[in-house]
């Protein structure tokens, strides 16, 4: 691979890891317990989530996130910030 393919291809790596061009989810910490979420691409047939609970450390960090779905009440463990990613998830039931 030259130089310049490789210089555009970590430039490409690092626009996808980054998520240039699409604003990300806000969501603060503190205000996660019962929000609602809507999965990008259904899981299980499931769409629509709750966020039903949420641990938090001494320092106020999360560190455990359990979210349910509305139709079926599974619950499932969810690692947080995977919520600001606009690919998988959206704010609120849509």
């Amino acid at each position: 691979m030259r130089a310049h393919e490789l210089k555009t291809a970590e430039w490409s790596l690092e626009c996808q890891n980054l998520n240039l061009g699409k604003a990300l989810n806000k969501i603060s910490p503190k205000k996660l317990l019962n929000s609602k979420w809507t999965a990008v691409v259904p899981l299980n047939k499931e769409k629509h989530f709750i966020i039903i609970e949420v641990e938090y450390d001494d320092d106020g960090a999360v560190t455990s996130c359990l979210i349910e779905a509305i139709m079926s009440k599974r619950a499932t463990q969810i690692h947080w910030p995977d919520l600001k990613d606009p690919e998988q998830w959206v704010q609120g039931w849509k």
